[in-house]
């Protein structure tokens, strides 16, 4: 009878201590099959915590975001910086055309040879006319059509040091600076020898 008493005692504190030995919360593994793989794998599911990918955009999605914005960017300061150029330029020939006596224009003055200009207009080397830079030319080539030009037919008052001399634009010159005059031979040597090539410091303004 106490052999019986020992042995049932002994297997009692054995399922007690097997029980406490268990993981807080868990059951043993006789009371329900396959529970203790299951746990096991809740319990590595919860070490890592809940994450909804949903929420997080992939490495590439969140890059492909990143260079849009960049090139969006790009695109607004580059067409941003084309506005401003071009405004810049059409108020610099604004001011070009309006010079006055008092405010003249200041560039370099050269002559060439002439025939068909850019106006249509057939001239000759006696002519007194002048062909202005591609720059302000061209921004009054407003159809395409050179000929059209609103600046073609205009006269420039043009002085260089005590000589002066009056010309009329038929022509544009491709190599000029924006205030630089190309004119004919004989205009150009009512300022100056031809000898001398190229006139510097020279003041002009439209007087038409």
């Amino acid at each position: 009878m106490f052999k019986g008493a020992a042995i049932l005692l002994l297997t009692l504190t054995s399922f007690v201590a097997a029980t406490i030995s268990l993981p807080h919360g868990e059951r043993p593994l006789h009371r329900r099959r396959g529970w203790a793989r299951r746990t096991l794998e809740e319990r590595q599911a919860g070490s890592h915590g809940h994450e909804n990918h949903a929420s997080h955009p992939a490495s590439g999605s969140f890059s492909s975001q990143v260079v849009a914005a960049v090139q969006k960017t790009t695109t607004t300061q580059a067409t941003s910086t084309t506005t401003s150029s071009e405004s810049s330029s059409t108020d610099s020939s604004s001011n070009i055309v309006a010079a006055t006596s008092s405010s003249p224009n200041t560039g370099e003055i050269t002559y060439y040879t002439t025939g068909l200009g850019a106006c249509g207009v057939t001239s000759t080397d006696t002519d007194r006319i002048v062909a202005l830079s591609q720059d302000l030319y061209d921004l009054y080539t407003t159809n395409g059509n050179s000929n059209d030009n609103s600046l073609c037919g205009k006269t420039i008052h043009i002085e260089y040091g005590s000589s002066s001399t009056d010309v009329t634009v038929v022509d544009r010159c491709t190599g000029c600076a924006s205030t630089d005059l190309d004119l004919s031979p004989t205009a150009f040597t009512d300022l100056a020898s031809e000898s001398v090539g190229r006139l510097t410091g020279a003041s002009w303004y439209f007087t038409s």
